[in-house]
């Protein structure tokens, strides 16, 4: 994993001008531009396979991700507000310390839960085998059965 720069290694003159937090990770003055809001590093869960319905080439998928979002342009007038944003697929979760603290307690709840699970696929995949690609093949060649 490439680690990525940030405020505070960019140095005090980048924090005064763009009003970092010292972990941000935003490159303000390039690709990120020069918004008044902040992200630290994002934190990642791989899935350890791709999603069933992915396209062929592609890798493993994303879980769940998390990072730090500091939100204060025009904090005279707005405020600042500080979140922990989730990212669930395509939906992000915006929370604030007290709700985090019940996501981390929900997904310790959790974990134990896929461990008892975890171990039940273990035992009901002992029997599993391959298919037969040669009668699947002829399975799937046969005519469809007629509707009535």
């Amino acid at each position: 994993m490439i680690a990525q720069l940030t405020a505070a290694h960019r140095g005090p003159e980048w924090t005064a001008r763009y009003g970092c937090t010292p972990w941000c990770v935003l490159d303000h003055a390039g690709a990120d531009g020069t918004p008044g809001w902040h992200q630290g590093p994002r934190a990642t869960v791989l899935a350890p396979t791709r999603y069933a319905d992915s396209a062929p080439g592609d890798g493993p998928g994303l879980v769940l991700a998390a990072r730090v979002t500091t939100v204060n342009q025009d904090a005279d007038v707005f405020g600042i507000e500080s979140q922990l944003w989730v990212e669930i697929d395509s939906m992000v979760l915006e929370l604030d310390v007290a709700e985090a603290d019940v996501l981390i307690s929900r997904l310790e709840e959790f974990l134990p839960k896929l461990r008892v699970l975890r171990d039940q696929l273990a035992e009901a995949s002992e029997g599993d085998r391959p298919a037969d690609e040669a009668a699947e093949a002829a399975w799937l060649a046969l005519p469809a059965e007629p509707v009535a």
